[in-house]
């Protein structure tokens, strides 16, 4: 009822709807593959689409042009697909004539020819998602075969068709420079100092940033000047730099805008507007790095627009992550998005920013969780306590997909069957079991980085019904669920038959053979196979299983040389500097 309620109060709230929900299923920790039945999520990708490719006729996928082969090739395929369907050119050419910041450019020529020369550098990374997905060498053979004729190059035609569509009609955002800045931006400026004086130490002129959820260019335009702040106050000439800020967005007329630079003072607008926004415009037009630019808009310096690149995606997509996950950020800025997402892609982000194995050593703002450095390789000192608000448990539970995941009816929460709720669920043994998973969880409440010694013959005993089933098993600690189903048909088993000693295992272990064989029938099939795992507490280990622990926060059995052990969170790679929650 809490988070009900949460919800309903959110989507009152102004919401960045360039992420509207899309359906998605719960995905498995795997990406998927170009031959599996989950390949047609992509938008624009059908089934048939991702098979193997057939060359043309003549036996030769057409050449890439010499010079800028992706942009080229990008652009090509937009204007192939604006010309091969006049609603999707229609609707696209005239949300961009009502966009604010077109009366400022004036003269652009054909609309279509400069709306496919834009889009065509924004689609590059879902162009090579698409090649990976299907099993092109590249993300240029894999265009240079989406501008032939082929039956499967026209259906993902079709399907781009439909994707632009629905991107052109989304809101291009409202949002302003330096939001909540209070959150976040001394900590960050601190963490600049320290990086580029680190990198300046080891001979390296670059840095790399992502803001996702691009917002009308306001976010990066933001971390545009912070940057160039840090490397003046370093003594460093910024041109000698290479800064790159990842802008990800859905919204097509937001990726243009951030492309050309523009910002629209959000004074006057339908949502309350602090002073503060006011403020930093008149700051940075004063400093000379918001400059007028006619129609009521301003425009980011010039030298600094090259630094902020925008780029297509669609997040509720999990196999368009790789776009942000199979790169090594120096900076994540992620502050508002990942409550508009369906539930499954927001807690696959989640788990990736939280883990810490994206950086060396980062800097991560999710200014409705948390504010952190990360570090895969550990030894971070936390310098604030995750918690000091409020449960960090309950913060990420209430904030992760919570909006999406409130539009598209998902949860976290399994469900069992009536006679293990009111019979089975009363049983001695099942009692104990609950009681071990409700103090797990009050631990987790207290401490996100707690570690559960588990049973390890028990857990051995789970993986082995699991693998003579071929059931997907999830973990849960639920307190009301001994054995039962997860909404995405995985059987939901809880942490708590894991717990426990020699004396009561054998009554655990009958109970959880018992059920899950009973609901395995139900099941999606598929048990994750084992995968590495590290923590600085226990050495290398082995993730056995996987689950959660509520909305949001996903739960590791690993299984390490001294023992089998439940956890979330790893200290030394994630350091809070400090809650942060933002309305």
């Amino acid at each position: 009822m809490t988070r009900l309620l949460l919800s309903l109060l959110l989507l009152a709230q102004p919401a960045a709807a360039q992420f509207r929900a899309a359906a998605v299923r719960a995905p498995s920790s795997a990406l998927p593959t170009a031959a599996g039945p989950r390949a047609a999520g992509l938008p624009g990708l059908s089934a048939s689409v991702l098979a193997s490719p057939a060359l043309p006729a003549n036996g030769v996928l057409p050449s890439a042009p010499a010079a800028s082969a992706q942009a080229s090739l990008s652009a090509q395929v937009v204007a192939k697909v604006l010309a091969e369907d006049p609603a999707a050119k229609a609707e696209l050419v005239a949300s961009f004539e009502a966009a604010p910041f077109r009366a400022a450019l004036g003269d652009v020529g054909r609309p279509e020819d400069y709306l496919a020369g834009r889009l065509g550098d924004a689609f590059i990374p879902y162009f090579e998602t698409y090649a990976a997905e299907v099993g092109h060498r590249d993300a240029e053979a894999g265009m240079r075969f989406l501008l032939s004729e082929e039956p499967s190059a026209v259906e993902t035609r079709r399907g781009l068709g439909r994707l632009l569509r629905s991107g052109s009609a989304r809101s291009e955002s409202w949002t302003y420079i330096f939001r909540d800045s209070a959150l976040w931006q001394k900590h960050l400026e601190e963490y600049l100092d320290g990086r580029v004086a680190a990198k300046k130490a080891r001979g390296e002129r670059s840095l790399s940033v992502q803001s996702v959820g691009a917002a009308y260019g306001a976010e990066p335009y933001t971390l545009a000047i912070l940057t160039e702040a840090a490397l003046k106050r370093a003594g460093e000439d910024p041109k000698a730099w290479d800064v790159r800020i990842a802008a990800a967005d859905m919204s097509l007329m937001s990726l243009i805008s951030a492309r050309e630079g523009f910002y629209k003072d959000p004074d006057g607008g339908g949502y309350y507007i602090p002073k503060y926004a006011g403020e930093a415009l008149r700051r940075e037009h004063a400093e000379g790095r918001l400059l007028p630019a006619g129609a009521g808009l301003y425009r980011l310096r010039e030298d600094l627009r090259p630094w902020v690149q925008p780029f297509y995606i669609d997040l509720n997509d999990v196999r368009q992550h790789r776009a942000l996950t199979r790169t090594e950020p120096d900076v994540v800025f992620a502050n508002y998005v990942l409550t508009h997402l369906r539930l499954a892609p927001a807690v696959r982000l989640a788990e990736h920013w939280l883990s810490g194995l994206w950086s060396d050593h980062g800097f991560l703002a999710m200014a409705q969780t948390l504010v952190a450095e990360a570090s895969s390789a550990g030894g971070l000192s936390a310098k604030g306590k995750v918690g000091h608000l409020g449960s960090f448990l309950r913060g990420v539970s209430l904030t992760v997909g919570a909006i999406g995941g409130a539009y598209g009816g998902d949860s976290a929460e399994p469900w069992h069957r009536l006679r293990d709720m009111l019979f089975t669920a009363r049983t001695p043994t099942a009692k104990r079991v609950r009681a071990a998973a409700a103090r797990y969880h009050s631990a987790l409440w207290r401490d996100p980085f707690h570690a559960e010694d588990l049973d390890g013959e028990a857990l051995a005993a789970l993986e082995r019904v699991a693998s003579e089933t071929g059931a997907r098993v999830e973990l849960t600690a639920d307190r009301s669920v001994v054995v039962g189903m997860t909404r995405d048909e995985a059987v939901a088993v809880s942490v708590g038959l894991l717990m426990g000693g020699e004396a009561d295992r054998a009554k655990r272990v009958a109970l959880m053979e018992r059920l899950v064989r009973a609901y395995a029938a139900k099941a999606q099939k598929g048990a994750a196979a084992p995968r590495d795992f590290t923590d600085p507490r226990y050495g290398a280990g082995s993730v056995a299983l996987e689950g959660t622990a509520a909305e949001g926060a996903r739960l590791k059995a690993v299984r390490f040389e001294d023992g089998a052990r439940l956890l979330w969170l790893v200290p030394g790679r994630l350091a809070p500097i400090t809650d942060a929650y933002v309305d």
